[in-house]
């Protein structure tokens, strides 16, 4: 299960014979907690059509999606794959910051679609979300891709494994992750660790 903008990586999961199907979330500028629901109503969809759990990848914000529908929904879950993903606000790129204070502006002004200042600063609706990042336990597999060239979420600020030997760093920029061969390889050898378990 995937969100949008992984075109070259579905591309090679199906040429590598594994289904792949879009997790129907709301824009990744929402709510987190419209983002979860919309994402597990889309895991249950998924687990009802293959009678199987599904691998859930995501990237950045989607990785934080994933990580937190693997926590309340194990038996949803096979694995939870998560690229340039951030854990805490501490350490993000100023830049990052402002665009999500900048949208939370424009809710605030009457635009819909959007994450709320609560929401942006994890409390509110999102505080639960927040709180269930921070205190993640995951019972499922995870394999956590990060680069130290990553301007926007950099090492610092990346979200942790359970499992520190689940971690593995690349060479790709934050959007690069959507398109490395060396990000496809850890994918890959995720699949395969997560059918083995």
């Amino acid at each position: 299960m995937t969100a949008h903008g992984f075109i070259v990586i579905e591309r090679w999961l199906r040429t590598a014979g594994h289904p792949v199907a879009h997790a129907r979330t709301a824009p990744m500028l929402a709510c987190s907690e419209r983002l979860m629901a919309t994402a597990i109503d889309s895991a249950k969809w998924l687990v009802d059509r293959h009678d199987a759990p599904v691998v859930v990848l995501g990237h950045s914000r989607g990785g934080q999606v994933a990580r937190v529908v693997a926590d309340r929904h194990p038996e949803l879950v096979a694995g939870v794959i998560t690229l340039a993903t951030p854990g805490t606000r501490a350490g993000l790129s100023r830049a990052l910051l402002a665009a999500a204070n900048g949208f939370a502006i424009l809710r605030a002004a009457g635009l819909t679609g959007f994450a709320s200042r609560d929401c942006v600063a994890g409390a509110g609706c999102c505080g639960e979300f927040t709180s269930s990042l921070k205190k993640s336990t995951s019972l499922r597999p995870m394999r956590v891709v990060w680069s130290p060239r990553d301007d926007i979420v950099p090492g610092s600020a990346r979200l942790r494994a359970t499992d520190p030997r689940e971690e593995r760093m690349v060479n790709a920029s934050h959007l690069g992750m959507l398109a490395n061969a060396e990000v496809l390889v850890e994918i890959a050898d995720a699949l395969l660790a997560f059918s083995a378990s």
